[in-house]
């Protein structure tokens, strides 16, 4: 059972037991967590966050109502960084329940992909930090000054062509 906290400081269980992930599929079949492939589910909740709270709720459901706490008040109660901090446990919890049908493959495959997206993550940040990012920063940036410098310069020129359309006297 992985815990985590609302910024309220509600603190929420997320346990995987066969009810939970039926009555889950029963009120919305899309996150059917008996089957991580069907639909790319696994990417899903990993990318789309807005998905990914809709499947918390659902999990926590119980726990809120216990609580008097509404899914609008949940929703406003979780920041960002509470809602990663919920899905890193989910997807613990996900592998466990796969590892407790005797799915080790399933299981072992959603570890795997949470460490390559980890090391993508990674990866990307130390080349966002590097000198190679700072080189292209200073490039783009002179890039777009010559750009700007060319597209005024070719407006001044067109309005200095333009001729004055002002009445002359005679």
């Amino acid at each position: 059972m992985g815990m985590f906290k609302d910024s309220a400081g509600n603190s929420y269980s997320i346990e995987l037991p066969f009810g939970t992930v039926i009555r889950v599929r029963k009120a919305e079949p899309r996150f059917d967590l008996l089957d991580a492939q069907k639909g790319n589910l696994y990417h899903t909740l990993h990318q789309d966050l807005g998905e990914f709270w809709e499947l918390l709720w659902h999990i926590i459901e119980p726990q809120a109502i216990e609580k008097n706490i509404s899914a609008e008040t949940f929703g406003k109660f979780m920041t960002p960084e509470c809602l990663l901090l919920a899905q890193g446990v989910f997807f613990k919890e996900w592998a466990e329940f796969f590892r407790s049908l005797q799915r080790e493959n399933e299981a072992v495959a959603l570890e795997k992909l949470g460490a390559y997206q980890a090391k993508a993550v990674a990866m990307i940040r130390k080349k966002l930090e590097g000198q190679e990012m700072k080189d292209l920063d200073v490039k783009t940036e002179q890039a777009m000054e010559r750009q700007l410098n060319r597209s005024f310069g070719e407006l001044q020129a067109l309005l200095e062509s333009t001729p004055d359309l002002s009445p002359t006297e005679n």
